[in-house]
């Protein structure tokens, strides 16, 4: 059990890091709370706020489309955003800034709930605030930009939501689960429970994490029972069943949600169907992978300490074996999602969760050769000046970080946004509304505050099917007045610095087009010869590169050349985002008004007896 003067000193920490972001946000913007999140959101985390408020009103497929009715359901992360849809019943957008704050308070408890069972409680509150500070720290320093520093930076705990911010408790909650069981049976009713909905939780939230804790899994209980863990697994079949039911119980929503959920809308988010020849492509990319000179000098080392601590029972061997497990299970976590599935997903956050997995067993190396050091030359008034330094340092940095982000640019953009919001809301019902827009913010904020009708949405916003999506984009441009050359050019396939990616069009399809060595649109092989060879000389998990076939690009283009606006719903409002080069030579349109035009955005409305352009 946690002591309550460390209990609260948790509570203090998290408020202090909260109140590093929120504080700095109230005291700069007057603004309503759903622009504030929407703007204070990390990377992307925004874009699943509409899911979190349909799941809230169990309307799990509006299309926004007068025209379209009776749609499949969206496909939810469904444990990652329940809490959340919960109380927004309650609270509204309101909830996502409370969540930012329980879910940085828990993962400090769970961090500590791990020290704790090993070291003092001095140590345990420092060695806690070097997990939750080294990501705040990479923030600022040039080697957090690295490709493997990215991850240490972005995926041990962040606050975007849902990912890092929920399915990061989750994970680390397992290896606190796993941990704490060390001097108690593991085989009873009550642990395989709490396992059966931890893996339930997990699997209908990050199903990347919920192949890790499987293999982990295997591991620990091979490293605990040794070769009696068959026979264990037999005399325990009683609590087998408690998890498998328990398990099955608890994923009972994300079934549900499968069955009826639209396959054009997971073909989005790149879930794929592998065959035998493409799975063996895979196999042989992480086999290839893991053989590296790199990687086995590290295994091996790694390797050899772990045979070293255990034979002379060196320290805290055993916090650092359980580290080694998840670190040998994270390398084996898309070995076995390969071999047992027949589904791709996106194959990058397995190598993230090495990533990760490999720094933590490092970094706790270090810290339990740190605590043998303490102990002989540290008294406990270093190691809380220690601590209340690294808290300061931190939330100094995350003050940085925030007036950082609300920079002159961004802020000018922010004040735009919140003026083009109050006239909307002043002079519209949005419930009767239809808004036009291709910016993805003013879209989350309009479904935030109740919109009717959309006429075109993002990838992840609704269960349309894709043709109907093709439809609304097409149609969009045509009211527009954008021409075919202006089309040709929205859809052509662009390179940025290490991949093909057309950002513009990945709005609206995300990972439908995915192009690497094992998956191309309907395995067309319909390329130019230098982007064909550009492909073949990919990296098979390179999910995220998406490069059309030519069939597709000259299917798109008669599409828009011969498609007419019936059946399109005019919009009531028009807002316009002067970063999207796509739309720079629109002016004006006829029978709108443009009521506001300033540096970065448009607004334009429908004329009636009370517009005067």
């Amino acid at each position: 059990m946690i002591d309550k003067k460390n209990l609260l000193f948790l509570i203090l920490i998290s408020l202090l890091f909260f109140a590093s972001k929120w504080v700095i946000s109230y005291y700069l913007y007057l603004e309503t709370t759903s622009i504030k999140v929407i703007f204070e959101s990390v990377s992307d985390g925004y874009y699943y706020f509409p899911l979190v408020k349909y799941l809230s009103n169990f309307d799990l497929n509006n299309s926004f489309n007068p025209f379209f009715e009776n749609l499949n359901n969206i496909m939810l992360p469904f444990y990652s955003i329940f809490v959340h849809s919960f109380f927004y019943k309650f609270i509204g957008s309101f909830v996502f800034i409370i969540g930012e704050y329980i879910a940085t308070f828990l993962f400090l408890l769970l961090f500590y709930k791990i020290f704790i069972l090993y070291y003092s409680k001095n140590l345990s509150l420092l060695y806690t605030l070097v997990i939750f500070c080294i990501p705040i720290i990479f923030s600022i320093i040039p080697i957090g930009d690295l490709t493997y520093f990215q991850s240490i930076k972005n995926d041990i705990f962040a606050l975007r939501f849902p990912r890092p911010l929920i399915t990061s408790l989750y994970l680390f909650f397992f290896m606190y689960f796993i941990i704490s069981l060390e001097k108690i049976e593991f085989f009873t009713n009550k642990n395989l429970f709490i396992l059966g909905i931890i893996l339930a939780i997990t699997l209908s939230s990050f199903y990347y994490f919920f192949f890790l804790q499987i293999s982990v899994l295997g591991l620990y209980v091979f490293y605990r029972y040794k070769i009696s863990f068959l026979n264990k697994l037999y005399q325990n079949w009683k609590a087998l069943i408690v998890l498998v039911i328990t398990f099955t119980i608890f994923a009972l929503p994300m079934l549900i949600n499968m069955i009826l959920h639209e396959p054009d809308y997971t073909r989005r988010l790149g879930l794929i169907s592998l065959d035998f020849d493409q799975k063996k492509v895979l196999l042989f990319h992480y086999l290839t992978n893991y053989l590296r000179k790199e990687f086995i000098i590290l295994l091996s080392i790694l390797t050899f300490y772990m045979w070293f601590i255990n034979h002379k029972k060196f320290l805290n061997y055993k916090l650092i074996n359980y580290l080694y497990l998840f670190f040998f299970g994270s390398v084996l976590a898309p070995i076995l999602f390969i071999i047992v599935t027949n589904k791709s997903g996106i194959f990058y956050h397995y190598n993230n969760t090495v990533v990760i997995f490999a720094f933590l067993l490092i970094l706790f190396i270090f810290l339990d050769l740190f605590s043998s050091f303490s102990e002989k030359y540290l008294n406990k008034l270093f190691l809380n000046v220690a601590t209340i330094i690294l808290i300061t340092f931190c939330i100094s940095v995350n003050i940085y970080n925030s007036f950082q982000l609300n920079l002159e640019k961004q802020s000018s953009q922010r004040s735009e946004f919140t003026n083009i919001s109050n006239i909307i809301l002043n002079n519209y019902d949005l419930n009767k509304s239809s808004l036009m827009t291709f910016d993805n913010r003013f879209m989350v904020w309009s479904v935030l505050n109740n919109i009717k009708y959309l006429n075109i949405t993002n990838f992840i916003m609704t269960p349309k099917k894709d043709q109907m999506i093709e439809d609304d984009m097409i149609k969009s441009f045509k009211f527009l007045n954008i021409d075919s050359d202006g089309f040709n050019k929205f859809i052509e396939n662009k390179k940025s610095s290490w991949r093909y990616i057309n950002y513009d069009l990945s709005t609206f399809f995300f990972y439908k087009y995915m192009a690497n060595p094992i998956k191309t649109y309907n395995n067309s092989q319909n390329f130019s010869n230098e982007v064909s060879e550009y492909i073949k000389n990919s990296s098979p998990i390179n999910l995220q590169q998406s490069i059309i076939p030519n069939e597709e690009l000259e299917r798109l283009r008669n599409k828009f050349l011969k498609t007419k606006l019936n059946n399109f719903n005019y919009p009531d409002l028009i807002i316009l985002n002067k970063k999207n080069k796509f739309l720079k030579d629109i002016n004006k349109i006829e029978n709108y008004c443009k009521i506001f035009d300033k540096n970065f955005y448009i607004l334009l409305v429908r004329k009636d007896e009370k517009t005067n352009c």
